[in-house]
């Protein structure tokens, strides 16, 4: 960001009281948005994400949730603000709230292996989620598992899908592997609709 845009985001921050609250545009969900880019290349920037690396001099991957100790979304205070990699602290804690990445984080990015790979993860845990199934896995270990082989997922033959070791314990790191599928799916269907 610029030293011009930069003095003109600093401009809209309220000091007064111990949360600083961003007093520009608000996005969807009650955070602080900032339009960074170019005219021809608008960039918006969460407020709060960019504070806590400008701050600490940091550069954070997209899927890294920048998080407030205060609970006010607003709030653009580099002392509030925190990073934690696990998806879930206390799970009930801000209940209301999207946990995990951000799918929209790389509506324009140029990586779509990672935008893929997410939204397979955040299908995967809601659909254990649903089941009531326990789920400790988080993003990082989800791409770890998958390393290169993520071009060869899918529903053929030869192609590979994650499962876990036991079946009955937890999604976690150490209970999840890669397994190549044998059968297509489609032959399960067709049979089960004879019987």
């Amino acid at each position: 960001m610029t030293p011009k845009r930069h003095t003109i985001l600093l401009s809209r921050i309220d000091h007064d009281g111990d949360c600083h609250r961003w007093t520009g545009y608000i996005d969807g969900h009650g955070y602080g948005i900032f339009y960074a880019g170019q005219l021809n290349v608008p960039r918006v920037v969460k407020v709060h994400r960019y504070m806590y690396e400008h701050t600490h001099g940091v550069r954070l991957d997209p899927w890294v949730a920048v998080r407030h100790r205060c609970g006010l979304r607003k709030c653009v205070n580099p002392d509030h603000l925190y990073i934690n990699y696990k998806h879930r602290i206390n799970p009930n804690a801000y209940s209301n709230r999207q946990r995990g990445p951000r799918p929209h984080v790389w509506k324009w990015g140029p990586d779509s292996t990672l935008k893929d790979m997410n939204l397979s993860f955040l299908r995967m845990r809601a659909q254990c989620k649903y089941r009531k199934e326990p789920f400790d896995l988080t993003f990082d270990d989800y791409r770890s598992v998958w390393g290169t082989q993520w071009s060869r997922r899918g529903r053929t033959n030869g192609s590979l899908n994650i499962t876990r070791k036991e079946k009955t314990g937890a999604w976690t790191r150490t209970n999840v592997h890669l397994v190549e599928r044998i059968e297509h799916l489609d032959s399960y269907n067709r049979e089960d609709k004879r019987n």
